[in-house]
């Protein structure tokens, strides 16, 4: 019947990856007050993976519409800056994270529209009309 457990269950090696960056961004301790260091955050996120394949590295795209990355002195930090935080509205969700950041590559949007199921094009001109 339908209420029967299935006799085996696959996890979704990516979807346990990002949840497994969203713990570390939310019970984690950086040194620094609000962004982690690279290195730092990948050791953090490493360890909290459970082992599913060999040698299994998380994509740092998995990263996308979960944290922003940005250069300080050459090396890259991460701040955590989910999209399930932002508004639905996208006019005002494009808001919030102009106000985050001041500019965004299409690219880097398009995790953050992910939901609101919008196309490159229609991201691309959300950017342009509201960019400062």
């Amino acid at each position: 019947s339908k209420d029967e457990m299935p006799k085996q269950v696959q996890l979704i090696v990516e979807e346990v990856a990002k949840l497994a960056a969203h713990h570390v961004f939310l019970r984690g301790t950086p040194r620094s007050a609000a962004c982690w260091e690279d290195d730092e955050f990948m050791e953090a996120w490493s360890i909290r993976l459970p082992t599913m394949t060999d040698n299994y590295q998380p994509s740092l795209e998995l990263l996308g519409g979960i944290a922003i990355s940005e250069m300080v002195e050459d090396k890259r930090q991460w701040r955590y800056f989910p999209a399930s935080s932002l508004p639905l509205n996208p006019s005002l969700r494009i808001k919030s994270m102009l106000a985050m950041r001041n500019a965004w590559a299409v690219e880097e949007a398009k995790p953050y529209f992910e939901k609101l199921t919008m196309n490159e094009s229609e991201i691309a001109d959300l950017l342009k009309t509201h960019k400062k």
